[in-house]
């Protein structure tokens, strides 16, 4: 239980003390948000983060919430990106155009 209060506690300090029932979607977003780009956190890290900010309104102050949309941290396509200019790979264009067309289709997914 120590990381789920260190998460709620995280998540009230980073809104100056304001108290949860006071907060809602909005607040969870900017927190959610702020942890994966300001402290880039892990998608993992920031799961657990959301996971026990979830526990708080639901199970202690059963307070149910709508649908969150933040920014996640998901660092698997950034790493996919720069790997198509992997200087290991000496240059190699085949390589490189394999890699790309692998990673492309993704990028046009995640832009809409």
């Amino acid at each position: 239980m120590g990381d789920v209060d260190s998460w709620m506690r995280q998540y009230i300090l980073f809104h100056n003390k304001q108290h949860p029932k006071d907060m809602g979607e909005r607040e969870i977003e900017q927190f959610l948000t702020s942890l994966a780009l300001d402290r880039n956190v892990a998608a993992s890290t920031q799961n657990q983060a959301f996971n026990a900010i979830l526990f708080l309104y639901r199970e202690v102050l059963n307070i149910e919430l709508d649908e969150i949309d933040s920014f996640r941290a998901d660092f698997s396509l950034l790493q996919g990106c720069l790997s198509i200019l992997d200087p290991a790979k000496d240059g190699d264009i085949m390589y490189m155009t394999v890699r790309f067309k692998k990673v492309w289709p993704n990028l046009l997914d995640r832009s809409q």
